[in-house]
């Protein structure tokens, strides 16, 4: 939209055109960093210092991981306090990768241990309702806060009856 006429037109200028966010009216955020190739994200981050790795396996890697998350590896790796970013001399590849797998492991076994613990708290929770409110627990409309969720759930429930 162009503010001027408020109707979409391909001749605004991008400082002109505006977004309806949540009911406001926002100016658009302009990036002044144009996208690149996997091959051209591999080459920067080779050229900036990356050592231990070639352009043929970082590019590999980006094209599953991204180059903004393999950013967040990177980061204690880069002299930080320019808009460049060089790799530290003492920065290789084997240990930012090393970082991502362990990360990755880390996130594997939290997600696996919260498995375990949703079907534990689940079992007590029917374990000790059911002792304390009979079988159908489920059904008892005076343990439940809010009458309109539990008749919502209690017709969802139904339906896999």
């Amino acid at each position: 939209m162009c503010k001027k006429t408020l109707h979409a037109s391909s001749q605004c200028a991008p400082s002109e055109v505006l977004f309806l966010f949540r009911g406001n009216l926002m100016s658009p955020r302009i990036y002044s960093k144009p996208p690149q190739t996997l091959e051209q994200q591999a080459q920067l981050l080779i050229s900036r210092g990356l050592k231990d790795v070639s352009k043929d396996e970082l590019v590999e890697v980006l094209s599953r991981i991204s180059y903004y998350r393999l950013r967040g590896y990177t980061y204690p790796y880069q002299d930080n306090t320019s808009s460049n970013s060089e790799f530290l001399p003492t920065a290789s590849w084997p240990s930012i990768k090393n970082d991502y797998l362990f990360d990755s492991a880390l996130r594997n076994l939290i997600v696996e241990a919260l498995g375990f613990i949703e079907i534990a708290v689940r079992c007590q929770m029917e374990y000790q309702l059911s002792i304390a409110h009979g079988p159908r627990w489920y059904e008892d409309v005076s343990l439940c806060h809010n009458q309109k969720i539990f008749n919502d759930n209690l017709v969802e429930l139904r339906k896999h009856w």
